[in-house]
C-alpha cells in the first residue's frame, strides 16, 4: 500500500489564502486552455496544469503525506467507533458485546 496525499486540514491564513490565489490561477489557465485549443490537447495540457498544482500543493504544505500505517490507524479508529455503535445496539437487545478483535479475522 503506497502513501497518499490529502488536503491538509489546519492550514495557516497565509496558505489558505496563497491556496485561494492558486486555485484561481488553475481555474483561468484551464478556461484559457479549452477557449484556445482543441479539446484533446487541452486535456493533455489540463492533466499538466494539474501536476503542477499538485506539485506546489505538496511543497506549500497544503496536502500532506498520509503514510500507510497513518491510514490504518485511521481505519482502526473508525472500526472502534462502528463496533461501540454496534455495541450499544447489542446491548439494547440483551445480545453480549463484541471485542474489535472478535470482529476481526487475522490472516
Amino acid at each position: 500500500m503506497e502513501s497518499v496525499w490529502r488536503r491538509n486540514t489546519n492550514l495557516t491564513k497565509s496558505q489558505q489564502h496563497e491556496k485561494l490565489i492558486k486555485d484561481r490561477e488553475y481555474e483561468l489557465a484551464v478556461d484559457n486552455l479549452y477557449a484556445t485549443e482543441p479539446r484533446t490537447k487541452a486535456q493533455a495540457e489540463k492533466k499538466k496544469l494539474w501536476e503542477t498544482y499538485t506539485q506546489w500543493a505538496k511543497t506549500a504544505g497544503i496536502d500532506v503525506e498520509v503514510t500507510p500505517q497513518q491510514q490504518l490507524a485511521e481505519r482502526v479508529f473508525e472500526l472502534e467507533i462502528v463496533l461501540s455503535q454496534v455495541n450499544m445496539i447489542r446491548s439494547a437487545l440483551n445480545m453480549p458485546e463484541k471485542r474489535l478483535m472478535d470482529v476481526i479475522v487475522v490472516r
